[in-house]
């Protein structure tokens, strides 16, 4: 086989979609690990809205919540303004600010919902 034809995983996009995806795992075991015990095991106040909140991807369709991301943070948005008046940032379409994106839209799509039994 030529050298040309030959996949290297040295590529900075293989490199950036293993990080993304280590750091997504990590957050979705810290983070879906107390609500999904919470649902599973406690009897509290506010276990509905808790449980409505880990269902809505059910009923969110994945493009509405790219296209709110989007509005949040574009440099006239709320997050995005605040981001680039202090800080001089920007981050839409940035390749650091994918783990947090894809995070958001893990959440929202996902949710917590998968260790719910």
């Amino acid at each position: 086989m030529p050298p040309e034809r030959v996949r290297r995983f040295d590529h900075p996009a293989w490199i950036h979609d293993g990080v993304t995806a280590i750091l997504l795992t990590r957050r979705a075991a810290t983070v879906g690990v107390a609500p999904a015990y919470a649902l599973a095991r406690g009897n509290f106040r506010r276990k509905t809205l808790l449980d409505r909140m880990v269902n809505l991807p059910l009923v969110l369709p994945p493009v509405v919540i790219g296209y709110m991301l989007l509005l949040a943070v574009m440099p006239t948005g709320p997050i995005g303004g605040i981001l680039q008046d202090w800080l001089g940032v920007t981050v839409l379409f940035c390749v650091p600010a994918s783990p947090v994106k894809a995070g958001i839209s893990w959440v929202f799509r996902s949710g917590l919902r998968q260790w719910r039994m």
